[in-house]
């Protein structure tokens, strides 16, 4: 279970990021849409890769390589700050 939450939180801070760095842009420059989700997953991907979180491993599977734990769980987050987003953005509506 501690290591869900750890995903999480890894997911909030990916999330939280993204945000930092959009508020760094010109009122008003345009990016474009499909950045977002690579920033996201380079962001995700480095943060496990430093901190060592591999789902795979932690359900008990191993791989040969393990640093492609690493980036999958990276990818996972990265998809999961999209999912946070979303719901902050819902409360926020309300």
């Amino acid at each position: 279970m501690e290591a869900i939450g750890a995903v999480l939180l890894l997911a909030v801070v990916v999330e939280a990021l993204i945000q930092v760095i959009k508020g760094w842009l010109p009122t008003g420059a345009s990016v474009v849409g499909w950045l977002w989700p690579v920033v996201g997953a380079i962001i995700g991907v480095a943060l496990c890769l430093l901190a060592d979180v591999d789902l795979l491993h932690l359900a008990g599977v191993d791989l040969k390589s393990p640093p492609i734990g690493m980036i999958l769980t990276g990818l996972l987050i990265s998809r999961g700050a999209s999912f946070v987003h979303d719901i902050w953005a819902n409360v926020n509506s309300r």
